[in-house]
């Protein structure tokens, strides 16, 4: 068992030392990164979080709030209870959280989940915006396309491509709106466009009938459950975790969820045999007399591996959704992530069926996950 242990560490540690990473995290409940130090890869998760200085490569922030003054020279995520950006960010952003204010420049494209999200006239967006929550009010210049879903939507900026609407209760188009493509939205009522607007594509409502109204306003209200204070630690605590695995280990992660498709049955079986077995074995050395070390080192293995089958199980679920739609191989990127824990998150909500969902692909998940751990020990043993 404490070969499995070191296995298992080997294949998380070993990659952290290889990149320029800096994890901070302390029990203080507030964590800062003062003006003027030199930040590369930052990983950084606290109750309250403010970051002023630049980040040099990609930054992962996680906590109740967070307030971002300093430029990220490439991507930024972002998720907590209130989330702030306000410095430039080179490539693309994506912030998730209750209440969302964004002033500040994104380089490529702006990722955006929560129930109040601000995205204030100074925020200008290069490429493309995906936005989903309560309410969403957008005053910002947006260089491509935009899709949207929200309870109540509010437009007063610039946007160089088209807008689609998912799905809205009230669509408001203000004085200062420019839209260059063409405005599609489905909605129970007719937008309120100013006439001081500027639509130069075609307009395109698309009525939704009472019961699928009431369907969108059951999708905001598991929105706003996603993001209450225990929810969104959950929530945000797995896609962090997803997001390192993701950007720092992508050879084993890609290895586990394409053992997790390719042999789904299989993975389902040993998951099992592992949520089985290993319980009672460790319930075994406990009560034995010498034992007791060891099962507390092995209980130690087994909650890891359990809690990162967790995370994996969202990687499974999202990378298969995005290969529905893309018709590509499997593939893990941060939005593998994001659309896998949302969707297990709603899946849940199904009653019974969503349970046994949730079970079967966690079950996968931790027999790809353990599997892929033992393909690597025997690897190791054999270049030895």
């Amino acid at each position: 068992m404490k070969k499995i242990i070191i296995v298992i560490f080997v294949i998380l540690a070993v990659p952290t030392f290889a990149l320029a990473a800096e994890f901070r995290s302390n029990h203080q409940g507030t964590d800062t990164v003062k003006k003027g130090e030199v930040v590369k890869n930052l990983y950084i998760a606290n109750q309250q979080v403010t970051i002023e200085a630049n980040v040099q490569n990609d930054l992962y922030g996680a906590g109740q709030n967070i307030i971002i003054n300093g430029d990220v020279s490439d991507d930024c995520f972002a998720a907590g209870t209130t989330v702030t950006v306000n410095g430039a960010t080179g490539d693309s952003l994506k912030i998730a959280g209750s209440t969302l204010n964004l002033n500040g420049p994104v380089g490529s494209d702006l990722f955006a989940a929560g129930t109040t999200i601000n995205f204030a006239k100074s925020a200008n967006v290069v490429n493309d915006l995906l936005a989903a929550g309560t309410m969403i009010t957008l005053d910002n210049k947006i260089g491509g396309n935009v899709k949207l879903a929200g309870s109540a939507i509010q437009i007063n900026g610039t946007i160089g491509g088209d807008v689609y609407i998912a799905g809205v209760d009230k669509l408001t188009i203000g004085d200062n709106a420019v839209i260059n493509g063409n405005l599609t939205y489905r909605s129970s009522q007719k937008a309120e466009i100013s006439p001081n607007a500027k639509i130069l594509g075609d307009t395109n409502y698309k009525p939704i009938d009472t019961d699928k109204q009431k369907q969108i306003g059951q999708f905001t209200r598991s929105i706003k459950a996603l993001f209450t204070t225990l929810g969104l630690i959950k929530v945000v605590s797995i896609i962090i975790l997803g997001l390192i695995l993701i950007s720092m280990f992508p050879k084993q992660t890609d290895n586990v969820v394409k053992l997790g498709y390719k042999q789904f049955g299989m993975n389902i079986l040993y998951g099992i045999i592992i949520g089985i077995l290993a319980p009672l074995g460790i319930f075994v050395l406990f009560v034995s007399v010498f034992g007791y070390m060891i099962a507390l080192t092995a209980l130690l293995a087994y909650l890891l591996l359990c809690i990162i089958a967790g995370v994996y199980e969202a990687i499974i679920v999202g990378s298969g959704i995005i290969k529905i739609f893309e018709k590509k191989d499997y593939r893990c990127d941060w939005r593998t992530i994001i659309i896998g824990k949302i969707a297990v998150v709603l899946i849940v909500l199904i009653p019974i069926i969503g349970w046994i969902g949730n079970l079967i692909f966690f079950l996968a998940a931790l027999g790809a996950l353990s599997r892929n751990c033992y393909n690597q020990y025997r690897l190791s043993k054999q270049t030895k």
